[in-house]
């Protein structure tokens, strides 16, 4: 299961996923490739350490694999996805990144 509902991102640990970023500018739809945005996880917002960070393709598109999460406890994160292009640099976030256990494990 992978699901944003609002801007909290909803998934079960070790699935598969994509985010499609539609990233604006002063009101105005950003050409594909003219932008890099990082999608950063975290337990909360005072640790250094990221849980994952991903940086999205040049269509605005952020893949998860099977390993990108399966070793993340399930839980309740806080998360935020960066956009620069140029010297503007801009944040969505921080919302919620919500873990579901699995059952089916491969370990």
């Amino acid at each position: 299961m992978f699901k944003l509902i609002g801007d909290n991102i909803f998934m079960t640990r070790g699935d598969t996923g994509m985010l499609q970023l539609e990233a604006s500018l002063d009101g105005k739809a950003m050409e594909k490739g003219t932008y890099t945005a990082v999608l950063s996880v975290k337990e909360d917002m005072e640790r250094d350490e990221y849980l994952l960070q991903k940086q999205a393709d040049d269509d605005g598109r952020f893949f998860f694999t099977h390993d990108d999460t399966k070793d993340i406890p399930e839980g309740t994160y806080v998360y935020d996805i960066e956009i620069r292009t140029g010297e503007q640099v801009c944040t969505f976030g921080p919302s919620k990144f919500h873990v579901k256990g699995d059952v089916t494990r491969d370990d």
